[in-house]
């Protein structure tokens, strides 16, 4: 059950984006080497709660990162 703040619990993150356990370690990584660190709620464990509405942005810079070097590698051949 999400928080009325839009914080989730790494169990509903992972179910609701359908993650492993290593998958959600790994997002959890990659997300706290980024300016979107903000997005892990830290509470004494590693990742105890996470804020979905700062995640979500994440992803979509992630997304748009993948993007814009799949396709930068295309244009420049």
């Amino acid at each position: 059950m999400m928080m009325a703040n839009g914080w989730k619990t790494k169990e509903e993150i992972m179910a609701d984006y359908g993650y492993s356990d290593s998958t959600f370690n790994a997002r959890m990584d990659e997300c706290f080497r980024s300016d979107y660190r903000d997005a892990i709620i830290y509470d004494k464990s590693k990742y105890g709660l996470i804020d979905e509405n700062r995640y979500q942005e994440f992803l979509k810079w992630r997304t748009k990162k993948h993007w814009d070097e799949l396709l930068g590698r295309k244009r420049r051949r």
